[in-house]
């Protein structure tokens, strides 16, 4: 069964460097453009179901790239971006110094009070990993291909269960772009990755990071 992971497109709040988290932000125009390429490029892929993040950015991106295709479409609390309590709707530059640990030693990030720790949110994407697309992959009609739509900690926390890696590769190879696409081959809990951090739209109109440089690719056509 094959797995594509999927950023939601761009936010006003991605652009202005604003950390997002929880906070329910729409996508921006930008954001639906590069969803709609994303669709574009995946139009003649079929999937036999998508789970999306309840978060409005995630649930349009999904929306776009179905576009118009009757794919089933699920939301599960488990796709959230990871909670960052009263950093929510700062900017990142006007965080204190420790919230840097986030991006360059997240190993040592200590989430403040009230806000979620990477543990927990990696807590929360292998819950869905063993719960929900491992049952899926053993089926005697297990799907072909589904579609995740979530976030860019979250998807870096479902890498990191199917990598095996430790927390301290949280960010590597580098902060996925929005909508980007990155596969993964699961049988059981048997895991191969296909493709990491996939664009469909010209590179250079990608937005910055918010927190480390991306591995900036090329749009590709989807290998397997």
């Amino acid at each position: 069964m094959k797995l594509y992971l999927i950023r939601h497109g761009e936010t006003d709040w991605n652009a202005a460097k604003k950390v997002q988290g929880q906070r329910d932000i729409p996508l921006n125009e930008n954001g639906r453009r590069a969803a709609a390429l994303t669709g574009r490029a995946l139009r003649n892929t079929e999937f036999d179901r998508i789970y999306t993040s309840p978060l409005s950015r995630a649930r349009e991106t999904a929306e776009l790239i179905r576009a118009g295709r009757s794919i089933p479409l699920f939301t599960d609390d488990r796709l959230r971006e990871i909670d960052f309590g009263p950093y929510e709707g700062c900017v990142v530059t006007a965080l204190p110094e420790s919230f840097r640990l986030f991006s360059e030693a997240p190993e040592r990030y200590e989430a403040p009070e009230g806000a979620e720790s990477i543990e927990a949110l990696a807590a929360r994407a292998r819950s869905f990993l063993l719960e929900v697309l491992v049952p899926a992959s053993l089926l005697p009609n297990a799907p072909k291909r589904i579609m995740v739509v979530s976030h860019g900690a979250w998807g870096q926390s479902m890498k990191l269960n199917l990598r095996g890696w430790p927390v301290s590769d949280f960010w590597k190879p580098g902060f996925p772009k929005n909508c980007s696409v990155s596969i993964f081959d699961i049988h059981g809990q048997e895991y191969e990755e296909l493709a990491d951090n996939r664009i469909f739209y010209p590179p250079d109109e990608a937005p910055t990071p918010l927190f480390a440089s991306a591995d900036v690719k090329k749009p590709l056509p989807v290998t397997e």
